[in-house]
């Protein structure tokens, strides 16, 4: 099924480097099984090749769900979800052109809509909003248990991965997202006293979200950006995420690498614990530079082989 080809979407982001790390992406990716024989010794393929397949079945399933509508459920997998998950992928592939189209065409047909700023809470404590394209359904008989997403960040969990006050330092004090980061009394030490509560649910019955509205807008922002001829509606994109969180935000006027720059800072900002920020250094040839570091290692260099999984 369709999920499955996005999940080699995620096995070729985790364990290959990411797509322009060669100029025709021939660097070695994931071994593609598209049928079960469990005498197989797979090779792996480029990681251009795997690209290709995910981008033929992603088509070839538009063709096969045919109405291009929003699904009530988001955790149902509509037309209109496969594009937005191809806008990724063509946004990965530095193919600015097709993630521009793809991204258009989630916007103007998918009637979806941002949160409000007063309401934006409600993304993370609510399934199936007007602005999830894709989620994950997490219900009672999912059986989660502790293992869930959420576990991993709140206190009630596991809590082990907590937000940094460097990161914490890049919103402003206004910023709606900063809601999402919550204080616990009882954490000590240098990342005290942040927790990240996108996910609140201990029990795991938060949805996990997987593609959203606001993605959709900053990967349109960043196409139009590199493409070069609507800068205009790059800036207005960008408007509409960061002034959903924060009103008062000026317009955007940067142009030319400043405005990527701001693209991407505001993905930061936006899609912080998402899965996003690791890839978007590799996307930009940009080294891992950790502040307030408390692991060994708090520099890894652009291209070095820490960045990707080893295939076990």
């Amino acid at each position: 099924g369709i999920k499955n080809i996005y999940i080699y979407f995620d096995l070729v982001r985790l364990f290959a480097n990411h797509y322009t790390y060669t100029s025709d992406a021939s660097h070695l990716g994931v071994p593609i099984i598209l049928d079960f024989d469990y005498t197989i010794e797979p090779t792996r393929n480029t990681v251009a090749e795997v690209y290709d397949q995910i981008i033929s079945d992603m088509t070839t399933a538009l063709t096969l769900i045919g109405d291009t509508s929003r699904s009530g459920d988001s955790s149902t997998l509509s037309a209109i979800a496969v594009k937005a998950l191809l806008a990724r992928v063509y946004l990965y592939m530095e193919d600015w052109e097709n993630a521009e189209a793809m991204a258009t065409e989630v916007i103007e047909t998918g009637g979806f809509s941002l949160i409000e700023n007063a309401d934006y809470l409600t993304l993370w404590s609510q399934d199936n909003t007007s602005e999830s394209i894709f989620e994950i359904s997490q219900t009672e008989s999912d059986n989660q248990g502790g293992n869930n997403l959420g576990a991993m960040y709140v206190v009630d969990g596991y809590g082990d991965y907590l937000p940094s006050n460097d990161v914490i330092s890049l919103y402003d004090p206004n910023d709606a997202r900063l809601q999402v980061f919550i204080e616990d009394e009882l954490l000590a030490g240098d990342y005290a006293p942040y927790r990240m509560n996108k996910y609140p649910d201990v029990l795991g019955y938060d949805n996990i979200k997987v593609m959203r509205l606001a993605e959709i807008y900053l990967i349109r922002a960043e196409a139009r950006a590199q493409i070069g001829t609507n800068i205009t509606g790059a800036q207005e994109d960008l408007n509409k995420v960061r002034q959903r969180a924060l009103p008062s935000a000026p317009d955007v006027t940067a142009t030319g690498e400043a405005l990527i720059e701001e693209i991407l800072l505001e993905r930061r900002l936006e899609l912080c614990f998402e899965g996003q920020r690791l890839w978007d250094l590799m996307r930009y040839k940009k080294d891992i530079v950790r502040n307030q570091c408390t692991a060994s290692i708090c520099y890894i260099p652009y291209g070095d082989d820490t960045n990707i999984l080893p295939i076990p």
